[in-house]
């Protein structure tokens, strides 16, 4: 191991404070619930290094698989709702392995004070034997046949999330209702 620290930083918005009110700062991909002001319920705070393990392991499902996991973590994401309904769902629609999908489970959870912590997830990353499975496993194991046109339809539209060299496209910055991904409930 080269280092023990990892800097989060969106210049101009970074801080040393642990517990934080200054909601929606930074790009919403990277986000927790609570940082956009709670999922649940309202929150008036929020733990600052509890959304830092947030934002890793966004991180880390883009280093691994090329994508984010969502484009917000918000109730109106549908890919995000998934997975809130089912924490397996990510490993549904990625070659993920059951290692890390123990992990991210455990950095997504929803209820910050129970998410992994930042030394914790390094020792689990590190001793991570396998991120990924053959890709035809994630798609041939998981579901019944009602379920596998979601399924997919949501690959699709997972595959779409911009990973760092699209951030700066339109469609993904400036708030419009363009969108080529595939809207899930048309295939209900």
């Amino acid at each position: 191991m080269f280092g023990q620290s990892v800097k989060i930083v969106d210049f101009g918005l970074a801080t040393t404070e642990r517990i934080s009110s200054d909601f929606g700062c930074g790009s919403t991909f990277y986000l927790s619930p609570e940082c956009q002001g709670g999922y649940v319920e309202m929150v008036k705070a929020y733990d600052s290094a509890a959304n830092d393990v947030w934002s890793l392991g966004v991180i880390l499902i883009n280093l691994v698989f090329g994508r984010n996991p969502w484009k917000q973590a918000c109730s109106r994401d549908e890919t995000f709702s998934a997975y809130v309904h089912n924490n397996d769902f990510l490993q549904t629609i990625l070659p993920m392995s059951h290692e890390l999908n123990e992990i991210i489970k455990s950095v997504f959870c929803l209820n910050p004070s129970k998410r992994i912590t930042l030394s914790e997830l390094a020792r689990r990353v590190q001793a991570c034997s396998s991120f990924t499975i053959p890709e035809f496993y994630a798609y041939s194991n998981a579901f019944s046949t009602s379920d596998t046109r979601v399924a997919a339809a949501t690959a699709v539209a997972i595959s779409q999330a911009p990973s760092p060299h699209r951030l700066n496209d339109k469609m993904y910055n400036n708030g419009d209702k363009e969108d080529s991904g595939v809207d899930l409930r048309s295939l209900a």
